[in-house]
């Protein structure tokens, strides 16, 4: 921040740093597939792309560098597989998969193959 005051009755405005946003990497790590059901011996099942918010301020996410394929179920639990989600009950997702550094250990890994 500038060392200028605020004017009276104003908040000093926040700024946010900037996240990286690489829409090439983000469709390799997509192309990848479900990260989580990789690790179940499942195959390749198409994936969203989850951002890690560990580490992160309140409000943001990691940047596209930093993001981990996963489909619909262990994603957002929105669809019932019996599987855990990494939103929906984030315990028993690490508890299964690892944590997301996990996840983006093995995510390079794959990536280092294709």
């Amino acid at each position: 921040m500038s060392g200028k005051p605020c004017p009276k009755g104003q908040k000093p405005k926040r700024i946010k740093p900037k996240r990286l946003v690489d829409p090439e990497y983000r469709e390799r790590v997509r192309a990848l597939g479900c990260v989580a059901c990789w690790l179940d011996g499942d195959g390749w099942v198409p994936a969203q792309i989850h951002h890690p918010r560990e580490g992160q301020g309140m409000g943001q996410r990691a940047g596209d560098d930093k993001s981990i394929p996963l489909c619909e179920a262990n994603h957002t639990g929105l669809v019932q597989s019996g599987k855990p989600s990494i939103h929906g009950s984030k315990p028993e997702f690490v508890a299964r998969y690892g944590t997301e550094k996990d996840l983006l250990a093995i995510v390079a890994k794959l990536l280092e193959k294709v």
